[in-house]
């Protein structure tokens, strides 16, 4: 008895590599990491590492917060890893189950591959490992940079990978594991510190109160023209004495990005009916020149005390300096600026005498920027999908409308050629009339047959026999003399 094969999906399509997938050139090869570009969970990735070698499918969690998707939506996973963080193992945050799609329209796969999240850095936004070959049938090819799997026309389809984002991706890895050994060796001094020990400058990390006139320095600030005049300005030099909370935390986490420290003005304004009298404070945190991802921060609020509109203002600055950094402090001593639970939501903060409300809004703020981050995040690539998708119909159109013009061009030359035949034909019967008209005007007769020999006479020629006598049937002649009666028997 012969048993019956069992064939798996996408079986029937044969896949292979000929000369005519060689690219241009292949430095060092075998040592660039295949990279390519698929579309996972409707997101469009660049990053995504072909690991035939690994038998897990990684999805990074900032690519998951980056992709809007919360933590409540993992399926709970036991499973560890070893040999990807250096010296140490690590698990998986949980399971997710998401569409990844390659190719183009005309031409794609879309499989549910189930992921591994796991919560540490890396160059890649997620990593394909060799259950995802197994459910793309996939071929990879490590000289040629290509990958093929069967398509859903009928036809193999190849994704083709980059030398160049390889050796990018190689760059990046280099940064990551430099910082990684930083940061065990900071985890080994703060190990062996005494954190008991108040700093030199003998403040405390954390001071729980904050007095105006011991703790800040008065001083005139640059007149600036609000909607309404000033009726008085001041300012506080938060770099001398300055020990308000978050003060720190902001001065240190702009000194770590590499920006100018910021910078706040103030002033009393009266902008009610009744002349109530409020406190405008502006405030500006400088961006980088060098970088435009690091945009200048500027904005302003109304508070009725300086005191709490200089509070508001620190931690505003803090909570819109940790939104737009977020993936610059992940991971580094600032993580405790934003607290969350494992769900995402922001803890509650102890109250502080001095912030009074404002202190229990900073994490929340947090949550909003990056929630709004992340949602600026999947409008950019909503839209960057209807471009490309704009994109492929213009090319369609642009084709049509190339066929279009061809087939009038035919057409424009088929009706000239007719209009050169139909010119001919006018031409050569008006010859043959002309020819007619002649003949007609110097034969002797009309020409019957076309042969120019046989003519109907225009003469009456045949003129009607006059009736002979009727006797002449009735009498023969017998001779001269003599005439004999015809005798009819009856």
């Amino acid at each position: 008895m012969v048993d019956t094969p069992e064939y798996i999906d996408w079986s029937d399509q044969s896949i292979s590599f000929s000369k005519a997938d060689h690219p241009k050139a292949v430095p060092r090869p075998g040592h660039a990491a295949l990279v390519l570009e698929a579309q996972i969970g409707g997101y469009n990735m660049s990053k995504v590492f072909m690991d035939g070698g690994s038998g897990l499918n990684l999805l990074f969690a900032s690519t998951m917060k980056a992709m809007g998707l919360t933590f409540d939506m993992l399926k709970e996973s036991d499973t560890g890893f070893r040999g990807i963080i250096p010296t140490r193992s690590a698990y998986s945050l949980g399971k997710i189950s998401l569409d990844v799609v390659f190719g183009t329209p005309s031409n794609f796969r879309k499989e549910k591959i189930e992921f591994e999240v796991v919560d540490w850095e890396s160059q890649y936004h997620a990593i394909l490992g060799r259950p995802a070959f197994a459910k793309f049938m996939a071929v990879p090819h490590y000289v040629y940079l290509k990958l093929k799997m069967p398509g859903n026309n009928g036809t193999s389809l190849t994704i083709h990978g980059s030398f160049s984002r390889s050796d990018s991706c190689d760059r990046d890895f280099q940064k990551i594991a430099s910082k990684f050994g930083a940061k065990e060796e900071l985890n080994a001094v703060d190990a062996v510190t005494d954190h008991a020990q108040p700093p030199a400058d003998n403040h405390s990390a954390r001071s729980d109160e904050f007095d105006v006139a011991k703790e800040a320095k008065k001083q005139q600030m640059e007149p600036i023209i609000p909607t309404e005049p000033f009726i008085q300005t001041q300012v506080y030099d938060l770099a001398n004495g300055g020990d308000l909370i978050f003060e720190r935390d902001l001065f240190a986490l702009t000194e770590f990005l590499g920006r100018s420290p910021p910078v706040f003005y103030g002033g009393q304004i009266s902008d009610q009916a009744n002349g109530q009298l409020q406190w405008l404070i502006m405030a500006n945190l400088p961006g980088k020149p060098e970088s435009p991802m690091f945009r200048q921060i500027q904005f302003s609020l109304r508070e009725n005390t300086w005191v709490d509109g200089l509070a508001h203002a620190l931690q505003e600055s803090l909570a819109r300096l940790c939104g737009q950094n977020s993936l610059a402090i992940e991971g580094e001593r600032f993580a405790h600026f934003a607290r969350h639970s494992s769900v995402g939501l922001p803890l509650s903060l102890p109250y502080h005498p001095v912030l009074r409300h404002h202190v229990d809004h900073l994490d929340y703020m947090l949550y909003e920027t990056r929630s709004a981050l992340s949602n600026s995040r999947s409008a950019a690539n909503h839209t960057q999908q209807q471009l490309n998708q704009y994109a492929d119909t213009i090319k369609v159109i642009a084709k049509e409308r190339r066929t279009l013009r061809q087939l009038v061009a035919k057409r424009d030359a088929t009706i000239h050629r007719l209009k050169t035949k139909i010119a001919v034909l006018k031409e050569t019967i008006s010859t043959q009339v002309e020819q007619l008209q002649i003949l007609e005007g110097e034969g002797e007769g009309e020409d019957i047959q076309g042969d120019g020999y046989s003519y109907v006479s225009n003469d009456n020629d045949f003129e009607p026999e006059e009736e002979e006598d009727q006797d002449f049937h009735q009498h023969l002649p017998a001779g001269m003399d003599t005439t004999f009666p015809l005798r009819i028997d009856g």
